[in-house]
């Protein structure tokens, strides 16, 4: 979710737990007021000596924790752009008997954990209840953080919208779409921030006095009251959301990464964690297929699966979380490079996820014949691939600039 930003406080923060504990004492203090002093006690010596769970301590070392987050946060954002690649090949239910369709089915449904997963990993390190910040200061530095890359990207993809889209150019239609949070398609991430920003404190409230299951129990509940809104009133009221409650479905995830960061005691075998990745992709491609087929007529169907708030995305994100988290790949001594390359990108994800749209657009509209619509199963990997590495080395090159490195990272 936070992207570029929560990496960066992250290594900033001195916010220490024990390294055996995996549940906060603050989040589990007992009721009785003498155990509640104990906690309290405990609680401060942690905060003064332990190692962070998941947050790295003052050395120079990277920590195993630090690098997880970094390697999930750095995959989820090149999943997106394969997203957003995918779409233009996508072909039409005309065609979805044929290999080429059913490839670029796959490529899509392989990457819908991306979305769940970083609203995840921004509550995982933005909701920690023991950060020693008042609810002004958090507003103040966010806010402050969000405010001119919002203006200037809703301003830069406005104008693009403009040129791409004729019947677009009126001052009504761009209101509406702004009250909406689609000036273009991938901006809605932006109108959320705000709206996360705006209860997280509240949230670190409630998870300083709240047992686990709570925590959990409020995640899954908001979850199905937002999956309720969206199918009943999407399917049958063609409801639209606005920028004022956009946010609020993604409360769930948010609550739930940090519930999975902090609280969650299971533990997935790297086999089973390979095994239930499978079959996630599985069956988002093939209830996509099946509802294609079945219901032709129902183009809001078609696309149910795909959605952040699908079942299977979020069961899928879980999956992906927890193998990144629990996976060992991050914990030998011989992935120095790996955590390096992570360490590099995962600070301008943000960047990349705004910057990538118009390189996107930038192919389409200035190479012949339209090449890389042609073999999905070669086009999709390499098309994504060079989007990728392309709004990477333009964001870390603007991140260079001082007076233009705050619209990117």
């Amino acid at each position: 979710m936070e992207f570029g930003h929560a990496c960066q406080e992250s290594r900033k923060a001195g916010l220490d737990e024990g390294p055996g504990s995996e549940r906060s004492s603050v989040a589990t203090s007992p009721r009785s007021p003498r155990l509640k002093s104990r906690a309290t006690a405990e609680h401060g010596a942690k905060l003064a000596t332990g190692p962070s769970l998941l947050l790295p301590s003052h050395t120079g070392e990277p920590r195993d924790q630090q690098s997880w987050i970094d390697a999930l946060r750095v995959l989820s954002c090149f999943a997106i752009v394969v997203i957003h690649v995918t779409a233009k090949h996508h072909l039409g239910r005309q065609d979805l008997h044929t290999l080429d369709w059913w490839i670029t089915n796959v490529f899509n449904a392989s990457t819908r954990f991306a979305i769940p997963v970083f609203f995840m990993i921004s509550g995982a390190l933005l909701l920690d209840p023991r950060r020693p910040e008042t609810t002004a200061a958090f507003y103040r530095k966010r806010m402050s953080r969000l405010l001119l890359p919002f203006v200037f990207w809703v301003t830069f993809y406005a104008a693009l919208s403009w040129r791409q889209y004729p019947e677009a150019r009126t001052l009504g239609h761009l209101g509406r779409e702004f009250l909406s949070g689609r000036v273009y398609y991938h901006l809605w991430y932006l109108f959320v921030l705000p709206g996360l920003y705006g209860v997280t404190p509240f949230l670190r409230s409630f998870l300083r006095g709240a047992a686990p299951r709570e925590v959990l129990w409020l995640s899954g509940v908001i979850y199905v009251l937002a999956v309720g809104q969206r199918v009943v009133g999407q399917s049958l009221f063609g409801g639209q959301e606005t920028v004022f409650t956009m946010f609020l479905p993604y409360v769930s995830y948010y609550l739930l990464g940090y519930w999975l960061a902090n609280e969650f005691r299971g533990h997935m075998t790297q086999l089973r964690d390979i095994v239930a990745a499978l079959c996630s992709v599985s069956l988002i491609a093939g209830t996509v297929g099946l509802v294609a087929e079945r219901f032709p007529a129902r183009e809001s169907l078609y696309y149910l699966p795909y959605s952040p708030l699908s079942p299977l995305a979020l069961a899928y994100a879980v999956v992906v979380f927890l193998g990144f988290k629990h996976g060992k790949v991050f914990r030998g001594p011989r992935i120095g490079s790996v955590r390096r390359c992570a360490r590099l990108i995962a600070p301008t994800t943000l960047g990349i996820y705004l910057v990538h749209p118009f390189l996107i657009y930038l192919l389409e509209t200035n190479l012949p014949n339209r090449w890389f619509l042609d073999l999905p199963a070669l086009s999709i990997p390499f098309t994504s691939a060079l989007v990728f590495a392309t709004a990477f080395l333009t964001v870390y090159s603007l991140s260079r600039v001082r007076y233009l490195r705050s619209i990117v990272a």
